[in-house]
């Protein structure tokens, strides 16, 4: 992971994994200061609906409620449909 300011770069060899997302999420919580934390209220996810991060994939959702549970904060998924060509 590398950070610049307010942008936070993460390269990974595939495959990318629904664990590999929760642990980057984890990852990005653990930059941030006390202060940055606090005034968080929601945090807002733009998601593919991807075979590793679908809404129906029971991994990815219990590793996202316990991102949940472990930062007291609410997590809003925001699914979009896939781009067709």
């Amino acid at each position: 992971m590398r950070i610049w300011g307010n942008f936070i770069l993460t390269l990974v060899v595939l495959p990318i994994t629904s664990d590999f997302m929760v642990d980057s999420l984890w990852q990005w919580w653990s930059t941030l200061s006390k202060a940055e934390k606090k005034e968080i209220e929601i945090i807002q996810i733009k998601m593919d609906n991807g075979p590793e991060n679908s809404g129906v994939r029971t991994q990815f959702l219990k590793r996202m409620v316990e991102f949940a549970d472990g930062t007291k904060k609410s997590l809003q998924l925001l699914y979009y449909p896939p781009y067709l060509a």
